[in-house]
């Protein structure tokens, strides 16, 4: 498990022994079919969210042409919280790539655990700092790594993230190939040709759409991870 979720699951831990210490009811469960908003740029912060199961898109932007992806967001992963801690309305939209079931955590729950819980705040700046880190090395792989190099890192990636899947019994990585191609700054066809590619040295296999990771040793080479 990554150190990134290490954490998140930390602070839900916290989060879910608070609910049933001091508030003695249920958190709540919100589900969202693929297509709808978990949130949109604009909307005020009303409590974050937990990943139960499902990909989450985080997007600017509202055209297809414009549209620039932040991030993917996965199993075990918090949602919305810096807009929070910022107490400013959300920058950026969140967009259910599928069905997608997440917990609910009211404004007031999370804000009075971190004044008052330093097991919890401590995490919170782990969490806005590995955030920070991932978001300089995008930045770094898509202006000075190849193509090919950057399609190995995102898939190894998207592979981690899908383990352990709480519907899935395996890792393979599903999501739309056009999300993917803007992830990494290249057209969708030039995402089938490397793909294409991959496939036939026996890097990874297609299956009905899906991708699996077949020589993640040889990707990790590829990808220049440790650069």
């Amino acid at each position: 498990m990554s150190e990134k979720r290490n954490i998140s699951n930390k602070l839900f831990a916290e989060l879910c022994n608070h609910f049933s210490n001091e508030i003695n009811s249920p958190f709540e469960i919100r589900t969202f079919k693929k297509g709808e908003f978990i949130y949109r740029k604009g909307n005020k912060a009303k409590g974050v969210y937990f990943m139960k199961y499902g990909w989450v898109k985080i997007f600017r932007g509202g055209n297809e042409g414009d549209e620039v992806i932040l991030r993917m967001l996965g199993h075990n992963e918090f949602i919305g919280y810096v807009s929070l801690l910022k107490d400013t309305p959300y920058p950026d939209n969140a967009l259910a790539l599928g069905y997608c079931e997440l917990y609910f955590f009211p404004r007031n729950v999370f804000l009075t655990l971190i004044h008052e819980n330093n097991d919890f705040s401590r995490p919170i700046i782990q969490m806005l700092c590995n955030e920070i880190w991932s978001s300089e090395k995008q930045i770094v792989n898509l202006h000075s790594k190849e193509i090919d190099s950057r399609l190995a890192t995102l898939l190894l990636g998207l592979e981690q993230a899908s383990e352990n899947s709480p519907v899935h019994d395996d890792s393979l990585i599903r999501l739309p190939k056009k999300d993917l191609a803007k992830i990494i700054n290249i057209s969708p066809e030039t995402l089938s040709r490397y793909l294409t590619r991959f496939q036939e040295s026996g890097l990874i296999k297609s299956i009905n759409g899906m991708i699996e990771l077949l020589r993640k040793d040889k990707l990790f080479k590829i990808s220049n991870m440790n650069d």
